[in-house]
């Protein structure tokens, strides 16, 4: 009874937070946005009839999906504050190289945020680079997520109304769970002990300088990104791979640095770790995390990509066990889904669909512009009704992932200028020898955009799961 009684304590503390968080205003009076950014003289969009003939699509006239389930029953506050994300890591590389976005009516919207806000999109992810640059200064490509491309991501962020979860990589270049190198200036400490408070003092550094010259602080912050199997050039194995001390104390530091930085200028933010792969590697993983001596984190978050893992059950068979066996908020931070078997960037090749992608769906047929939005629908879906344990509702929200990445060139994975990042021999980095990459956007298929950056209909999923009208066509 002791123990339920302190459980329940807990929930209520963490609800107040999470209420806290919703409601608190930014650290700064953000500027009134304007009216709107929408240029009445740009009518270049393209119809939802062209892109059902450049897609081969028809799906594209007709992508409604249905209310989530029993979601009139559940509070309000809940519905009120899911979490509708977005990542636009992306977003000011594919500007500078001429991308432009346009609403399902056709005309151009002039910050892609603006329109996003449309359709109830309420959160935006960020990912932070470390020094993502050449000895001579050259972007490595992949966005140049640096501080001063996250700061000017969240500034607009903010302007619009929306909240940003601040994914630090504390890499240079892309961690993920096979990758996780440790930063050029950050090599010459070899221990854990060494890098701990280093690591700590650069996210205070990083969290200091978005107050103090971006006007803002991030409303939560992954600290790494996927790092189920390694964090900053450490994976512990050889007999403490069930313990992981190395890994814990650098995390433990990333953790503390914004519990110190949310306590000093008083503005709650959440915590996150965040693990990918199975759901039985992320229940493993936070087992290990949670495990005395426990790290002190709010959220858990998880990469799900439903062609990349398994299938539906599984998602949601996972999901209700980690809200079953650790009691905390869950959060989707990455998940994607194909809107068509083209790519966007080769002509001359196409994807073909995957049994398990297309088990998210109701239709069976995934790669379709309908099929993606019962997919967004769905993964939700579970997130929502799949995560209730004793009486408490944790799975709070979803980030997709870069929803706004178009196949311009120069909106690749990599630049060439990353050639060197990927000679070098850093801490965490396996071995790989240099393959040339497309200068486009890869993934320009699994966005909200068409491939010339109109809004695809399937964004009103967003709306439409949450119980809302569609928004219409001219």
């Amino acid at each position: 009874m002791v123990k339920r009684k302190i459980g329940l304590a807990i929930i209520s503390v963490w609800l107040a937070l999470w209420l806290f968080v919703s409601c608190n205003a930014n650290p700064e009076d953000a500027a009134e946005p304007p009216f709107t950014t929408k240029d009445m003289n740009d009518h270049g969009g393209e119809t939802p009839e062209q892109l059902a003939v450049s897609l081969n699509d028809p799906s594209v006239l007709d992508c409604a999906v249905k209310p989530i389930d029993n979601i009139a029953s559940f509070p309000q506050n809940y519905v009120d504050n899911y979490i509708r994300g977005i990542d636009l890591s992306s977003i000011i590389e594919v500007e500078s190289v001429g991308g432009k976005f346009y609403d399902i009516d056709g005309y151009r919207v002039g910050d892609v945020m603006e329109l996003l806000s449309y359709y109830g999109v309420n959160w935006i992810r960020i990912r932070l680079w470390n020094d993502p640059f050449t000895a001579d200064g050259a972007s490595y490509g992949g966005g140049g997520n640096d501080i001063q491309t996250a700061m000017a991501i969240g500034r607009r962020a903010k302007q619009w109304g929306m909240k940003i979860l601040l994914d630090f990589h504390y890499s240079d270049f892309w961690a993920d769970p096979h990758n996780q190198a440790r930063p050029k200036a950050w090599v010459k400490y070899q221990t854990a002990d060494e890098l701990a408070p280093v690591l700590k003092n650069w996210t205070k550094d990083v969290l200091t300088i978005m107050y103090s010259e971006g006007g803002f602080l991030p409303d939560m912050v992954q600290i790494g990104n996927e790092t189920n199997e390694g964090f900053c050039g450490f994976h512990d194995q050889a007999g403490i791979e069930s313990t992981r001390p190395n890994e814990k104390e650098l995390l433990a530091a990333g953790l503390q640095a914004v519990r110190e930085t949310s306590a000093k200028y008083n503005y709650p933010i959440l915590t996150m770790l965040h693990a990918a792969s199975s759901m039985a590697t992320i229940d493993r993983y936070m087992g290990i995390m949670l495990q005395a001596p426990a790290l002190d984190f709010d959220v858990i978050g998880l990469s799900y990509y439903p062609d990349s893992y398994s299938d539906r059950a599984d998602f949601a068979a996972g999901l209700q066990n980690l809200a079953d066996t650790y009691k905390k908020p869950l959060c989707l931070a990455e998940y994607q889904a194909y809107f068509t078997n083209q790519n966007g960037y080769d002509p001359g090749s196409s994807a073909y669909s995957n049994p398990n992608a297309a088990s998210f769906t109701d239709s069976g047929v995934d790669r379709t512009m309908s099929g993606q939005a019962q997919i967004l629908r769905n993964m939700n879906n579970d997130i929502m009704n799949c995560t209730v344990s004793d009486g408490v509702r944790y799975g709070i929200g979803s980030f997709w992932w870069e929803a706004a990445w178009l196949p311009l060139e120069g909106t690749g994975w990599r630049g060439e200028n990353s050639r060197e990042w990927y000679t070098m021999d850093l801490p965490g980095k396996p071995a790989t020898a240099w393959v040339d990459y497309p200068v486009r956007s890869t993934c320009a298929n699994k966005g909200f955009f068409s491939f010339k950056g109109t809004a695809l209909p399937s964004l009103n999923a967003f709306l439409e799961m949450m119980g809302k009208n569609p928004r219409g066509n001219s």
